[in-house]
Formats: C-alpha cells, sequence, structure tokens
C-alpha cells in the first residue's frame, strides 16, 4: 500500500435516524438439482467468460438468500434505540502527488448528541462501508467536468461478539474467496473435523464487495474464477493448485490497504483493524475536524419522515415478498454504488400495456456533479437484468415496485408480486454490513454451498470439453485433473 502524505477530513455528518423493526440474516442457498443444471448448462455451455448478465432470470434458480431467517441481527441498544449515522469525507495526498477520496460509513451505539450539536465524547462510531474514489478532470463541450470513479466499494465486516474460533456461534463468511477455500476443505481427508481459520469472522475487520450482495454478480464472480484459474493452471495438476489460484484470483480489497482504517487503529492502539473509533481519534487524525463535523439531532417534523419502529412490514416472514425484499435490498445498493450513485428513487413496473419492464426514475445522486444521465441508464438496465428479471423468473411474474435508496440513510421499498397487495419494507441502509449474505452460523450451509458451486463448474467444464474436444488437456477433461 502507497503511504499517505497527509490526510485531512473535509466533511463529516452525522444525523440522527429513525428506529426500526428488527432486522435478519438471510445467507445464501443453492439449489442444485437436475431442472436447475438443465437451464444453466443451457444459459452457459460454451462461455469464453461468466459475467452478471449471462445470469440474469437464472442466477436465482441456484442460489438465493434462504427464505427462512438464520436468526435476527443484535444492535447495540436495540433496533428500536435511536442512534446516529454518519458519514466521512476523507481526503488522502500520496507521496507520488496523486489525491483520492474516501467515504467512510456507518452508525454510533447511541445518540449521542445534543439538539445544539455538541458529541458525546464516548459514542462509538462503527465503520459499516468504505468506498475509495478516485476524482479526474473530463474535457468536454460544457467544459470540464470533473469524473468521479469508485475504485473500491466494500462493507466493513467485523464480528465484536467473537468468542474463539471454535465457539459454535461463529460467523463463517461465503465471500467468493471464502468459498473456494472451503472447496479446498473438502478434499483434506483423513483429518476428521477440520475448523478453518480462514472464512472464520473475527474481531479482526475484512472486507466484502457490494457486489456480493448480487446473486447475479456473486455467481458469475465464482463461476469466473474457477474457470480462469483452470485454464490456466499447467496440465497434471489437481484440484488443489486449481482451488489456490481461483482463491487468488477472487481476493477482497485487504482492510489493511485501507487508509482511513488503518490509521485510525494505529491511534487506538490496536493490534488489529477494526472498525470501531470515538470522536477524539478523528480529531487526533485531523484537528481540522471539529471544523467540517455538522451534527443533526431531528425535530418532530424531520422525525416524520424517517422510519419509526413497526411503521412497516415484518422481516420475520418467509413468504416471496420479504425474499424479495431481501435481495432488493442487497442487489440495488451494489448496482448504485457500481455507477457512482448514493440516491435513487424509482418506479418500475411490467404491468403496463405489452408487459414489458418500464423503469422510470424521480431522484438520483451521486458523488460527483457531473452529468449522471449514461450512470442512470447502466443502473437501470443492471437493474432489470440482473434483479428484476430474477425475481420475476424471466418476467414471467407482474410486478409493481417503488423505491427510495439512500445509501446514507435508508431504504425504503414498496413492493407487488402477482397482483398482490403493495408491501411496504424498511432498511437502515447505514448499518447493512450486518445484513449481507455472506454471512452464516450454520457450517454445514456453507459447505453445501461451495459443493455446489464446484458441482456447477465441474459439469460446465465437461459440458464445454464435450463441444470441443480440442480443448482436452493430458489429464483428459479440458481443465487439467478435475
Amino acid at each position: 500500500m502507497q503511504q499517505p502524505q497527509n490526510m485531512r477530513i473535509t466533511k463529516l455528518l452525522i444525523v440522527e435516524t429513525g428506529s426500526y423493526n428488527p432486522q435478519y440474516r438471510r445467507p445464501y442457498n443453492t439449489t442444485l438439482d437436475g431442472q436447475t443444471l438443465n437451464v444453466l448448462q443451457e444459459r452457459l455451455a460454451g462461455a469464453v467468460d461468466y459475467v452478471p448478465g449471462q445470469m440474469g432470470g437464472i442466477a436465482n434458480q441456484f442460489i438465493a438468500p434462504q427464505a427462512n431467517p438464520e436468526k435476527q441481527i443484535e444492535m447495540p441498544g436495540g433496533w428500536q434505540e435511536r442512534r446516529m449515522r454518519f458519514m466521512a469525507e476523507v481526503e488522502i495526498e500520496l507521496y507520488a502527488g496523486a489525491k483520492m477520496r474516501e467515504i467512510v460509513m456507518g452508525y454510533t451505539d447511541h445518540l449521542g448528541a445534543t439538539a445544539t450539536g455538541l458529541l458525546d465524547p464516548q459514542m462509538m462510531f462503527y465503520v459499516n462501508s468504505t468506498a475509495a474514489i478516485r476524482d479526474s478532470v473530463e474535457r468536454t463541450p460544457m467544459g470540464n467536468q470533473v469524473h468521479s470513479s469508485v475504485t473500491d466499494n466494500s462493507h466493513v465486516l467485523v464480528d465484536h461478539n467473537w468468542s474463539g474460533v471454535f465457539s459454535a456461534n461463529t460467523d463463517k463468511r461465503l465471500r467468493p474467496e471464502d468459498v473456494y477455500s472451503t472447496m479446498s476443505r473438502s478434499h483434506l481427508e483423513g483429518l476428521g473435523t477440520v475448523m478453518d481459520a480462514r472464512v472464520a469472522s473475527t474481531q479482526q475487520a475484512v472486507k466484502s464487495r457490494r457486489q456480493n450482495g448480487s446473486a447475479a454478480n456473486y455467481m458469475a464472480s465464482i463461476l469466473s474464477g474457477y474457470k480462469k484459474a483452470s485454464v490456466n493452471n499447467e496440465f497434471g495438476q489437481g484440484e488443489q493448485e486449481i482451488l489456490m489460484a481461483a482463491r487468488a484470483n477472487a481476493q477482497e480489497n485487504l482492510v489493511s490497504n485501507d487508509h482511513f482504517l488503518s490509521a485510525i487503529s494505529q491511534i487506538r492502539g490496536s493490534a488489529t483493524v477494526s472498525n470501531m473509533f470515538q470522536y477524539r481519534d478523528l480529531q487526533q487524525l485531523d484537528p481540522g475536524v471539529v471544523q467540517v463535523t455538522r451534527a443533526t439531532v431531528m425535530g418532530d417534523a424531520q422525525r416524520a419522515k424517517v422510519h419509526q419502529f413497526g411503521q412497516t412490514a415484518d422481516w420475520a416472514s418467509s413468504d416471496r415478498e420479504t425474499v424479495s425484499a431481501t435481495i432488493l435490498s442487497q442487489a440495488v445498493p451494489a448496482l448504485m454504488m457500481e455507477v457512482g450513485l448514493t440516491m435513487v428513487g424509482f418506479r418500475s413496473t411490467n404491468s403496463d400495456i405489452g408487459g414489458m419492464m418500464n423503469t422510470v426514475f424521480f431522484q438520483a445522486e451521486s458523488f460527483s456533479n457531473s452529468d449522471q444521465s449514461m450512470a442512470i441508464e447502466r443502473f437501470r438496465q443492471n437493474l432489470e437484468q440482473y434483479v428484476l428479471s430474477g425475481i420475476t423468473y424471466g418476467n414471467q411474474i407482474a410486478y409493481t415496485l417503488e423505491m427510495r435508496v439512500d445509501l446514507l440513510g435508508e431504504t425504503w421499498i414498496k413492493l407487488s408480486l402477482d397482483n398482490g397487495p403493495l408491501l411496504d419494507y424498511n432498511v437502515p441502509q447505514f448499518c447493512d454490513a450486518h445484513l449481507v449474505p455472506v454471512l452464516t452460523t450454520n457450517d454445514q450451509l456453507a459447505v453445501t454451498l461451495a459443493s455446489d458451486f464446484e458441482a456447477l463448474s465441474i459439469q460446465l467444464a465437461n459440458a464445454q470439453t464435450q463441444n470441443h474436444p480440442s480443448m482436452m488437456s493430458a489429464g483428459g477433461t479440458a481443465f487439467g485433473n478435475i
């Protein structure tokens, strides 16, 4: 990592939140039966590489958040507790003269601010996600415009309740690199029960790309990584070597390379990189933070605009609407950040004349002030192809959807499927790292998911070999000894 020469906090917004219904974890769950395998082979056979667009409308037949919640998520003080959410913009100057921005988003443990904006020095801040942004100036007929590119967009995963790697309740990670680790574990013989520390969550923070919340992106990442590792391996190498190479290709961004998190952890004297800090730590990092801090405690009129406990549908349900709302709440923010959008409002339906998907936007904001028309159009295409096509099984189910998503605040969802009633859901987006589908306490689920992905990868490789016999290696398959 290139060490920063200077780090300056240019903006710190701290705002009171609403109160929320209990939130639940729904990890990814796979289904690989004969029908699903036929559908996937028909769509993916012969593909040079696997990309998210290929998974639209079929990914959900193989992988989706499980219908029954695995557990209720714990929050300091409970979900009815009002707290603060925050967004910090950090300007980082590197030794080479280059500059970058880091957007740090998260929440606090309690409502630690007065009406005049004074902050409780004991209030703890928790980082939910970070985004690294590179700004470049583009010359256009309308003059110079700043174009912002998101180079890292990740949740920060930490288990603050960690009690040891052998604890029965230890979270297991299901990020693509973790799936490969679990695959390799399954090939170890004669060792009895194996605890893989590589996939176990601890108090050490790790990153998980937001794109992992989109089943299409997640599935494409795993299948593509396996395919590339197989093709690039030397003839005669075995499955373990393939999996090691695939894991290396799929590695997440390192939390130790995160300039802000590393600096804050050093200030706090932490032996590991964590996601916790207090306001005094920010003052030590940059004494000028006091001048750019804006803390807002809401009045009655403002509170009426944010979510109140019990206001929307219960997330504990296992019906199709709740599972679909879960998919939307995880996938849509991932697609937004891919194109640099921080807030969107849209309506979408396939119930108009002609039955085609029609998505109309009424709000959009981004990290830059440049024209957002291209970003919005790309987001619309990805939304319909990757997400809506999945929850409607290729546009076979009627739907009506309205969403308002603020990555710094809340996600509001109004959803109707099959001409059913319009149901309201709400997600506290500022803490959505707790809700990602790539965490589970169920080790068997992790093993089954990895096994299904490996079986699917092998089936696709064999199908390609049958269609292209010239791709056979000395080991007898397209990709070596699988």
